[in-house]
């Protein structure tokens, strides 16, 4: 029985990806936990959330090759979103909230104030609503 279970589970994560990437803050009351699609390839990057949405515990997670000021766009986002800057010892620095989708060109551009290896891309109100904030801590399944 053992042995089928760690097969099947084996054979799980091998074909389907079931294991699912996620990232969790640590906040006042305990922690959150956020399944991420990651985003580490200049492509990947460049796509971001475009033309998709998000449900409720869902995110996206940038991991950036160096620690550096970042700018974001809601070009072609279909939902308003919060954005939280994670600096390289994986603490939150900063969060912007309830940013609109680009409805026309030119978009606004979103820039840190501090630099981030780390960003995550959340429903709007999410960290608000599940009290992320500045120095909150990140840990990941990925990074």
């Amino acid at each position: 029985m053992r042995v089928s279970f760690l097969i099947v589970f084996s054979l799980c994560i091998f074909l389907t990806g079931c294991v699912q990437d996620r990232v969790t803050f640590f906040v006042p009351d305990g922690y959150v936990n956020i399944d991420v699609r990651v985003a580490d390839t200049l492509s990947e990057q460049a796509s971001g959330l475009m033309e998709s949405s998000l449900k409720d515990g869902e995110g996206m997670l940038f991991v950036f090759p160096d620690t550096a000021q970042r700018a974001f766009w809601m070009k072609n986002v279909t939902i308003p979103l919060d954005i939280i800057f994670v600096d390289e010892t994986k603490t939150v620095n900063e969060i912007k909230e309830n940013l609109p989708p680009c409805e026309r060109d030119p978009c606004a551009v979103y820039p840190s104030l501090k630099p981030a290896r780390y960003v995550v891309e959340v429903p709007a109100g999410f960290a608000r609503e599940h009290k992320i904030i500045v120095g909150s801590r990140m840990t990941s399944t990925v990074v």
